[in-house]
């Protein structure tokens, strides 16, 4: 599976998500905080219809599946 960056995650991608398959639904990235990192924030729903949102660094990798 290929890995990519958070930053680069568009809507409708599927990626795994504590190894579960999720579509990205939603996904906003924030400005450059005090500490200098950009956040990300990820909006998926897996194959269960369960709703998920996570935070991560917007140079973290995540898999795309």
């Amino acid at each position: 599976m290929a890995k990519i960056k958070v930053e680069e995650i568009k809507e409708g991608i599927d990626i795994l998500i504590n190894g579960q398959k999720c579509n990205v639904k939603k996904f906003e990235k924030s400005n450059i905080g005090k500490f200098g990192k950009v956040k990300c924030r990820i909006e998926a729903v897996n194959e269960n219809k369960e709703d998920i949102v996570i935070i991560r660094l917007a140079n973290d990798f995540v898999e795309k599946v």
